[in-house]
């Protein structure tokens, strides 16, 4: 400000009213486990519906945002963009959330408790983080966006509790380039008794989740064919979305 550089901003601990903040790119904040909202400077700004970083001629800020949200950026040797993270929803951010096309990955708890309704995510990204969405209680709506045609892009691995307690989630659509995940179910003495080839845990709080869609021309490890998970070539059922009700189903290529 005035030419002089802005201290670090801790943690805003009473500020539940502030609606909007404008920051310097050469500000640092509060980042506590690097758990996204939950450990940051905005931790307790409840009402939070957008955070603008702007530009003070620094080559090479850390933070960076778009659409009232914020991202770390890393850079290569020539000062280029080598990686670039969600890294926090403000609190009170409503509505729809565009994640920003050059993303790459959305950090843990980066929308944890957030008010958004529908995130729309670019093909871009390869990792979604633990906790990214959890707890997101108005959340009703994710959508992987399909790669451009040609396009060569990576698999996408969701982690573990990504939408915990994210009850209200009704519609998700996911790429066909989703990589395989596996769980492992054990008896009482230990020993496992069932593997399967895609991790359940990960949908286990969206109790409302009806249907499941699948976008992308890559040929993964999974199809979807009536709004359920199935294998690749769409013989077997994995999943069946708990908001709806599951019926036994059998493909054409499993009767051959």
């Amino acid at each position: 400000y005035d030419g002089k550089k802005v201290a670090p901003i801790n943690i805003l601990t009473n500020a539940t009213g502030l609606l909007s903040i404008r920051i310097p790119d050469t500000v640092s904040i509060v980042t506590g486990t690097e758990q996204g909202v939950s450990t940051s400077s905005f931790q307790s700004c409840t009402s939070l519906q957008s955070i603008e970083v702007y530009s003070t001629g620094e080559p090479t800020p850390k933070y960076v945002t778009e659409d009232g949200a914020m991202y770390v950026v890393t850079y290569g040797e020539d000062n280029t963009v080598a990686h670039k993270k969600l890294y926090l929803v403000p609190l009170g951010k409503k509505g729809e959330l565009r994640i920003a096309d050059d993303t790459d990955e959305i950090g843990s708890y980066a929308m944890y408790k957030s008010k958004i309704e529908k995130v729309v995510i670019p093909a871009g990204i390869s990792v979604v983080r633990e906790s990214a969405m959890a707890s997101c209680t108005y959340l009703t709506e994710v959508e992987f966006l399909a790669e451009d045609e040609g396009a060569t892009v990576e698999p996408l691995v969701i982690e573990t509790g990504v939408f915990k307690t994210t009850t209200a989630l009704t519609k998700l659509v996911l790429p066909s380039r989703l990589a395989e995940s596996v769980y492992e179910e054990k008896g009482t003495d230990g020993n496992v008794t069932k593997t399967l080839h895609f991790d359940p845990t990960i949908l286990d709080s969206c109790t409302s989740l009806e249907m499941l869609e699948m976008v992308g021309s890559v040929k993964g490890y999974y199809s979807v064919i009536d709004g359920l998970l199935c294998n690749a070539d769409g013989t077997e059922v994995i999943y069946c979305p708990r908001g709806r009700t599951c019926l036994l189903y059998t493909s054409d290529a499993a009767d051959e």
